[in-house]
């Protein structure tokens, strides 16, 4: 609504020399709807790569937002899931371990052959009557369990009094360090050596807790050996270890290779295998602990493959739901590119481009209204081709088209984009040219005429010269302003003027 300044109208109303912009609408009707598809389409397709693009960026904060982080707590309590067994494993060996120490205070325990010893040790009796009474009675209780298979009585010096079951050396008696043994003790593995078997010292009290011995027992690991067995699996290994780097108990039927080279690196460096995931508890049982090791690949398989299923899910999803969208917009798109399309080729003339009678007419209106609310000056152009019957006799109607077609891009070339240029009727054109004062439309009228005047117009190699007769009509804006029917009498006048003088001239009214 306010005044232009621009220096391009300035430029162009004083014949000052500067770029002409290549006119856009001036085409033939084919070509204008052969453009306007190009654009349409480029419309369309703009409207599926938004569509897309929306599409892609529901998925990624689905699954940056809400997907990931969810895999990750899955992650999370599926890891935990390896402490809640190690701990319920750790809970199970030392049953065994507790079974074991219970046995041997059993062992220890029994009155009568205490009694027999302390008589012994007070020299009431001889060693061989000791070892004939207690030595059956031991001896049934070794038979009354599967897990022991020796016992070998001690006086409180270390001295063997008798043993019953598999030979057992002497040097372990020097293991069991009886002068400060006060409970039941497991033998380190590196003194005991012995395969399959754990070996015991059990200190025996009489009735003043007194220690008047202890028992050397020989315990088969067979309980633990089938529980390590039992609760490892190709994917989750479970080892006992003894001290800081003895690994003393490895399943025996699912033995893999790189899960215990994974192990001997962890207990040799403590970093572990990126592979595998290894949990270490103790046993509060000497230096014993429990460990771990899982094959991280074929743990988290089950989530890994869930999440796979739920991704492709979702993509499938997302596409067919694209697919869907694109068939339902492609017809309410194209519906509405093609009335587009036929309301700017009803308001274009269809052999020029230019607007036509018709749309000039509302044009015109709306300028004049709008000048009329903010008082601001109008100028209308009129102007029509000198002896265009004549050009069209003489070489013919194509002729005359080519000149109309030419006319037209010279036409726009020298307008501003805030004017309106129209084919009027035959050989009439119409410029609503908006802020302009009259002497600059009048300068404007005089430069279109020369610039056609000089023009060369041509059809079939032949050059053709044209000259125009221009009307001019102006309304200053201030008062009442004119009709839109008596803006374009005047105009009719000035032109028809310009006609009786001789032709090739601008008048204004």
């Amino acid at each position: 609504a306010t005044p232009m300044l621009a220096a391009d109208r300035s430029a162009r109303y004083l014949g000052v020399s500067c770029p002409l912009r290549q006119p856009d609408g001036i085409l033939a009707r084919h070509d204008l709807a052969s453009a306007m598809n190009i654009k349409h389409r480029s419309q369309i397709y703009n409207v599926y790569v938004v569509v897309g693009l929306s599409s892609l960026l529901l998925i990624g904060s689905f699954y940056l937002f809400g997907m990931r982080p969810l895999i990750g707590y899955l992650r999370a309590m599926h890891t935990e899931s390896i402490d809640l067994a190690l701990q319920n494993s750790v809970g199970r060996v030392r049953a065994i371990f507790s079974n074991h120490e219970d046995l041997a205070r059993q062992v220890a325990s029994r009155r009568a052959i205490r009694e027999q010893q302390a008589a012994f040790l007070r020299g009431e009796i001889t060693r061989e009557a000791l070892v004939d009474f207690s030595q059956p009675k031991l001896a049934d209780a070794l038979d009354a369990s599967d897990a022991m298979r020796a016992i070998v009585r001690h006086d409180p010096d270390g001295d063997r009094l008798f043993s019953v079951g598999v030979p057992v050396p002497n040097r372990l008696t020097d293991a069991c360090e009886p002068e400060t043994l006060e409970r039941v003790r497991m033998l380190p593995n590196a003194p005991a050596e012995r395969t399959d078997e754990l070996v015991y010292c059990s200190p025996i009290f009489d009735e003043a807790q007194e220690r008047i011995g202890f028992d050397l027992l020989i315990i088969s690991d067979r309980a633990i050996q089938r529980f390590i067995d039992e609760q490892s699996r190709p994917a989750h290994t479970l080892a006992l270890i003894l001290g800081e780097r003895e690994i003393r108990y490895w399943p025996n039927q699912t033995a893999d290779e790189q899960a215990h080279a994974a192990l001997r690196q962890f207990l040799t460096s403590g970093a572990s295998d990126p592979r595998f995931v290894i949990h270490q508890q103790p046993l509060e049982f000497d230096a014993w602990s429990l460990v771990s090791i899982v094959d991280a690949e074929q743990f988290f398989a089950p989530i890994d493959r869930q999440t796979l299923i739920l991704l492709v899910t979702i993509l499938v999803a997302t596409l067919v739901i694209y697919l869907l969208t694109v068939l339902a917009l492609r017809p309410i798109v194209s519906t509405l590119a093609r009335e587009e399309q036929l309301l700017v080729l009803a308001r274009t003339d269809g052999l020029t481009g230019l607007y036509n009678h018709a749309y000039m007419q509302e044009l015109l209106d709306a300028e004049l209204e709008r000048s009329a609310r903010y008082q601001r000056p109008l100028m209308l152009v009129l102007f029509d081709i000198d002896h265009f019957k004549a050009l069209n006799d003489e070489h013919g109607h194509q002729a005359g088209d080519q000149v109309l077609l030419q006319l037209a891009n010279l036409c726009q070339s020298l307008t501003r984009d805030s004017d309106r240029l129209a084919r009027y009727g035959g050989e009439e054109f119409l410029v609503i040219l908006p802020e302009s004062e009259r002497e600059q439309g009048q300068r404007f009228a005089e430069r279109l005429r020369h610039e056609i005047e000089q023009a060369t117009f041509t059809f079939a190699a032949t050059p053709l010269r044209i000259t125009v007769s221009i009307g001019l009509a102006h309304w200053n804006g201030r008062g009442d302003p004119p009709t839109k029917a008596e803006l374009v009498r005047a105009a009719d006048r000035a032109l028809y003027r310009s006609k009786e003088q001789g032709r090739n001239r601008v008048s204004l009214d």
